[in-house]
């Protein structure tokens, strides 16, 4: 009953309904009152091996992917099972999601759990930057690039029947899957009204939750025919440097590249694989060759460091469209790109700097890289860059590529957010390694009172008591980073020191708290920078002013002037003058005093006056002249009248 629950719960509550019209949504709103029924019809499936009748049928809904579809290819087709059906698939494929590592090979890294397609996009970026170096000598290399024409179409039932067999999958199990595939039954939705009935007699049904992992099963065969070939010396494949492996063949799920040395007979064998693989599909040409022109366009910023004038162009067009410049009129950018990206809590829009963003994306990379080293990928990587070594201490190296370049601007962003988790102390060094939570950068910052004897954490931990020993740490350590060693919490049983991800409490990497870690550390660098008195006035704003303005039960365009009078992002002749532009600083309605924008708001005569007659009849106190943030901050005092009277 768990697992038909999970499975239900891991579904979307909207996703496409089956012919009845229910959605998941449904039996997740009234699992009391279905989970019988549907646990009965999963028990009923898994000890039979068969489907009931007409429970797999399967509406097809054709929605136009161009303006004036003609042909069917232009229409993408939507399957509509039953979420029964779904439920026992899911379940499925959860079950034998937990063989698949073991059954698939390393050079499939698409659906796998525990790996990555971006481990094959490495890998393949550093086949292909050697055979680029290799141009000049006399060993030459050919890579093939391989696409499957509706690939989850053109599985043939008995090619895949025997594939499962062959693993050693029961009988049972077998029938079960091929129950799911052959009871299928299409009927097309054309104009909300059921028309005609497909029976399929090949192929895998798209959006099922059992379909990647059958097609990486079949996709498989062609990875075992090469690597039997390669094991009998027929396929020797590109070997990058001497201590790695050779590299036969990356698969992408149904996209996949080949590599050989330029010589006949590699080519031939390469070929008779090719052929082998379709004969099994019994279809002559699932396979297209196209150039050699391997793509990273969509994961760019992902896996590669890009161009700082491909960021500036995006961070233009960002603050072009926001401050409204025209094709013929530029307009005044009232606030820097800075604070826009700051979050709303901190005063700005939460705008993503594409620079910060892509070394986040890096980040990642180098995380995965050094926190899963026994990955075929990682392994790849090693060998060719840091066989000596570990990740986090390689060098650059002569000539490395762009991507293992892109890959250690994200390992020195890792470096300084790695913190380590004290278990003995004895691998921690006192004044060079990060190893306090609540300290910037995690580390001390003063030296030793005294001549300190000491360099690990261990020599300033009691055996005994397995706690801190004051008297050690009141004489060497600065009186204001104690209380930063005494938050630290050891454990009374010793175990191994661990380096974790600082800036999440789990001490998990993700890559929204790389960028947020980054803006940080961004903006105390932008803030050292000599500027003028007023660039940084901003920060003298609470962030219950912030907090208070957004949360305001009004228009979206009120909330935006109000944070753009606190900002002082508005056009105020003390404003306007600020930025070089010559006006008259008088205020042009009273004549008294210069215009500001608190002035404008509140201390006018005419905005007082304004302010009496609205209908909060508010009056503005005569001899205040506090800024416009002072009076928000007032706005907490209303909550005593109720939430009512407040909003």
């Amino acid at each position: 009953m768990e697992e038909v629950a999970l499975a239900l719960k891991a579904m979307g509550p909207l996703k496409a309904p089956g012919p009845d019209g229910l959605p998941p949504a449904f039996f997740q709103r009234f699992w009391d009152f279905t989970k019988e029924d549907v646990y009965s019809f999963a028990c009923n499936f898994f000890r039979t091996g068969s489907l009931p009748l007409h429970c797999n049928d399967t509406l097809l809904c054709l929605i136009p992917k161009c303006t004036n579809p003609e042909t069917a290819d232009q229409y993408r087709p939507i399957s509509l099972c039953a979420v029964v059906v779904k439920i026992v698939t899911k379940i499925m494929a959860s079950r034998l999601k937990d063989v698949m590592e073991i059954l698939v090979s390393t050079a499939q890294s698409a659906f796998i759990p525990g790996r990555s397609i971006s481990d094959n996009i490495y890998t393949a970026h550093e086949v292909f930057n050697y055979i680029n170096k290799k141009k000049k000598g006399k060993q030459m290399f050919l890579a093939l690039k391989l696409d499957m024409k509706k690939a989850y179409d053109r599985v043939e039932w008995e090619f895949l029947e025997k594939v499962l067999l062959q693993y050693g999958f029961s009988s049972h199990w077998v029938t079960m899957v091929m129950s799911c595939l052959r009871t299928v039954t299409y009927k097309l939705l054309i104009n909300g009204a059921v028309r005609g009935t497909v029976i399929p007699t090949r192929g895998i049904r798209q959006g099922d939750p059992l379909s990647p992992a059958l097609f990486i099963l079949c996709s498989q065969a062609l990875s075992s025919v090469i690597s039997l070939s390669q094991r009998s010396g027929l396929l020797r494949g590109i070997r990058v440097r001497n201590r790695s492996v050779p590299i036969t063949n990356l698969l992408f799920a149904d996209d996949c590249l080949l590599f050989s040395q330029m010589k006949l007979d590699e080519i031939c064998h390469l070929k008779h694989c090719l052929e082998t693989y379709c004969k099994w599909l019994e279809d002559p040409s699932p396979l297209t060759c196209r150039k050699v022109a391997f793509s990273l366009a969509n994961y760019a910023a992902s896996h590669f460091k890009l161009p700082i004038t491909h960021h500036n162009h995006l961070k233009k067009a960002a603050t072009k469209f926001y401050w409204g410049d025209g094709s013929d009129k530029n307009k005044i950018h009232w606030i820097s790109w800075l604070r826009l990206c700051h979050s709303k809590e901190r005063g700005g829009l939460g705008f993503r700097d594409p620079t910060l963003h892509n070394k986040a994306l890096l980040v990642k990379v180098a995380w995965r890289l050094w926190y899963k080293p026994d990955t075929a990928w990682a392994k790849f990587m090693k060998s060719i860059y840091f066989p000596n070594c570990e990740f986090l201490n390689a060098k650059l190296g002569t000539n490395p590529s762009w991507a293992w370049r892109s890959i250690v601007v994200g390992r020195e962003v890792l470096r300084s957010g790695l913190i380590w988790r004290i278990g003995t102390g004895e691998n921690i060094h006192i004044w060079k390694d990060n190893w306090l939570p609540s300290l910037p950068g995690y580390k001390l910052h003063h030296p030793p009172l005294e001549d300190c004897p000491f360099t690990h954490v261990s020599e300033f931990i009691d055996p005994q008591s397995r706690w801190w020993n004051r008297t050690l740490i009141d004489r060497d350590i600065h009186h204001s980073e104690r209380p930063a060693i005494y938050q630290i919490q050891i454990s009374l049983f010793e175990t191994q020191d661990k380096q974790v991800w600082g800036p999440t409490k789990q001490g998990l990497f993700t890559v929204k708290s790389a960028y947020h870690f980054l803006c940080n550390m961004w903006t105390e660098k932008e803030l050292e920078r000599p500027s003028s008195s007023t660039s940084h006035r901003w920060r003298e704003v609470p962030t219950d002013v912030w907090k208070a303005i957004w949360n305001c039960n009004t228009l979206p365009k009120v909330k935006n002037f109000l944070w753009r009078a606190c900002a002082n992002g508005l056009a105020s002749a003390s404003a306007l003058t600020h930025r070089h532009i010559h006006v008259d600083l008088i205020c042009h309605r009273c004549g008294e005093v210069s215009e500001s924008i608190s002035h404008i708001i509140l201390y006018c005569p005419f905005a007082r006056a304004v302010w009496h007659g609205s209908s909060v009849t508010y009056v503005v106190p005569a001899d205040n002249n506090d800024p416009l943030y002072k009076w928000i901050q007032g706005w907490a005092a209303l909550k005593s009248y109720g939430k009512k009277v407040a909003r």
